[in-house]
């Protein structure tokens, strides 16, 4: 009797740490669809021409993608902000709305990766010349 006890105490135990570890575990985000993981503040940590990229020292402020397709810039050393629209499917796009004439100018239409558990962006121009063609942010709150 004394060893069952024992095997059973020792069996409790070996399930208290497995959901333990379990549910210390970061989960990848399940999240799939674009439109939902673009959500959110951005903060460019790197910029070049793949595979050749370059830290970012300052960023200098982030974009912040708000689910009604309103793309907005803040610019932390003037507390300025720009606003653009945006929509995303196999691309990413940005433009300039010009209210007057009921028409939307594209600025940039890139191919995307989200990575790193899906907090870091890549942002790849797409047929548009340019001296640095890769963009990478951080995901920040």
């Amino acid at each position: 009797m004394d060893y069952t006890k024992k095997n059973m105490t020792k069996k409790i135990i070996e399930i208290l740490i497995l959901i333990f570890i379990a549910a210390s575990c970061e989960r990848i985000a399940d999240e799939t669809d674009p439109a939902k993981l673009i959500l959110g503040k951005w903060e460019i940590i790197e910029i070049g021409n793949w595979p050749i990229m370059e830290a970012v020292e300052d960023p200098g402020g982030y974009i912040k993608f708000l689910r009604d397709s309103i793309l907005i810039e803040y610019a932390s050393d003037t507390h300025d902000t720009m606003q653009k629209k945006y929509w995303i499917n196999i691309l990413l796009y940005e433009c300039f709305y010009l209210q007057q004439e009921h028409r939307c100018v594209i600025t940039g239409r890139y191919e995307y990766e989200f990575f790193d558990k899906n907090k870091k962006l890549r942002l790849d121009l797409s047929n548009i010349a340019s001296n640095y063609t890769t963009f990478i942010y951080k995901r920040i709150k």
